[in-house]
């Protein structure tokens, strides 16, 4: 005959976690420059129907 076990388990208090947790210095300090401006390029693509006239 098999019979029911049960456990009760309590967990331990967690400890307290600091307000802030700085894993690398360089993080708070780092700059990176960007460029002034940048430049995109659009190319006109022909629609569905164009397509068929080309055809």
């Amino acid at each position: 005959m098999l019979a029911v076990t049960v456990y009760v388990t309590v967990p331990l208090p967690e400890p307290e976690l600091p307000e802030v947790i700085v894993i690398q210095a360089a993080l708070l300090v780092a700059v990176h420059a960007h460029p002034v401006f940048a430049v995109t390029l659009m190319l006109s693509m022909p629609t569905v129907a164009e397509k068929f006239l080309l055809v």
